[in-house]
């Protein structure tokens, strides 16, 4: 708590029901001053912390039947605080708010808060915290009188209405169509079926001969699938919606199912998804999109693509490589067969000349055995004949 304000440049002034004055800053954030204390607390946005104030730059502070505050600021969009916690809860885009910008804020008679910004005014759905939003040319102030009749001000003077007197639209969903398919940035022709007489058998949505580039037999819209190479690896699709109420404030999302975590959202100045180097698979390109009243068509449109494996990465290359190492293992085996033949061959012929020298010695060895026999006989006579004479 301090004893002063937070910043001179005050642009909203307002007592809550205890009798407390909160002040909007114009970049010094909300400001409450304690008539008890004389101290005033000061709340500002806080990047790290999503319970803070979203901006500090405010427009409007308004205290509602149920005694609670609600903070209009210039680029964060709707805070409603909480006198308890002193926490914030922040509103934006993401709950359907149209605008960033908060001018003015307002109550009707049965506790609806209603806002006003940039080209819109905004009525509040306390039970799925969303809005609904009405597309004028507001972007300023606002009152309620005593009659709970509102009167808003806007660049063209200023609208009347009761709050209850407005029926909402009975919508449905806008219809949404994929608008044009491109690679390498350049719009994909279409050309229909009967026009290829040179064809031997339809190839639908495929990559076909060189005498032609990849081109499509139906517009993008009707088409159901589509088959690329690994050389069309740049694809872009526009799309749109078939929506023309104010369609500046179409919002859209799409998703790559099999390639992107999740929705990406975009506006009616961005309706264009481009892909670059998808690996070979199966993939969805969904696209969502909403009215300029936040109503979705969350069902959308959808295409599937097949993007082919680049020749050395199909079946039949994988089964030519398989049989490759097949021959391989093959020959291998062969070879070691033979080598195995050849060492058995070597090591019999060894064997047999080991056997056949055995045999060459043994007769030696037999042979001069039976010389030394002849000897020692030849000697023994010649003892013998000695010993008689």
């Amino acid at each position: 708590m301090t004893n002063n304000l937070s910043s001179d440049t005050v642009i909203s002034i307002t007592e809550d029901r205890q009798g407390n004055i909160w002040f909007g800053k114009w970049g010094g954030g909300l400001n409450k001053f304690s008539p008890q204390t004389k101290q005033f607390t000061n709340y500002r946005h806080q990047i790290d912390n999503p319970n803070s104030l979203s901006d500090d730059f405010i427009w409007n502070v308004f205290e509602d039947s149920q005694e609670n505050i609600w903070v209009g600021t210039y680029r964060g969009g709707l805070n409603l605080f909480d006198k308890k916690s002193e926490k914030f809860k922040r509103f934006d885009e993401k709950h359907g708010l149209p605008f960033d910008v908060i001018t003015s804020i307002e109550e009707d008679d049965v506790g609806r808060i209603w806002v006003n910004g940039g080209g819109a005014l905004s009525r509040f759905d306390a039970i799925k915290d969303s809005f609904t939003n009405y597309y004028l040319s507001s972007i300023g102030t606002s009152f309620k009188s005593e009659t709970g009749e509102f009167i808003v001000g806007s660049r063209n003077g200023f609208y009347r209405f009761y709050p209850e007197n407005i029926i909402d639209e009975v919508t449905t969903p806008p219809k949404i169509v994929i608008t044009d398919m491109l690679l390498l940035n350049k719009s994909v022709p279409i050309v229909p079926i009967d026009n290829l007489e040179f064809l031997e058998a339809p190839l639908i949505n495929s990559p076909i001969s060189d005498k032609i580039d990849f081109h499509l037999n139906q517009a993008i819209h009707e088409t159901k699938t589509i088959t690329l190479t690994h050389l069309d690896n740049i694809i872009a699709f526009e799309f749109s919606t078939l929506h023309f109420v104010n369609p500046k404030m179409n919002k859209f999302a799409y998703q790559l199912v099999g390639w992107d975590k999740g929705w990406v959202s975009t506006d009616y100045k961005n309706r264009r998804a481009t892909y670059t180097n998808l690996p070979y698979g199966d993939y969805i390109f969904r696209v969502k999109a909403s009215d300029n009243v936040g109503y979705w068509n969350d069902a959308g449109t959808s295409l599937k693509i097949i993007v082919l494996p680049p020749p050395w990465k199909t079946w039949w290359a994988y089964i030519l490589y398989g049989m490759f190492l097949l021959s391989l293992i093959i020959a291998f085996i062969h070879s070691q067969r033979k080598k195995v033949i050849f060492e058995r061959n070597v090591n019999a012929k060894l064997e047999s000349k080991v056997v056949e020298r055995t045999l060459q010695l043994q007769n030696k060895t037999e042979e001069l055995q039976k010389s030394n026999m002849m000897l020692e006989n030849m000697s023994l006579t010649d003892q013998m004949t000695g010993l008689n004479n």
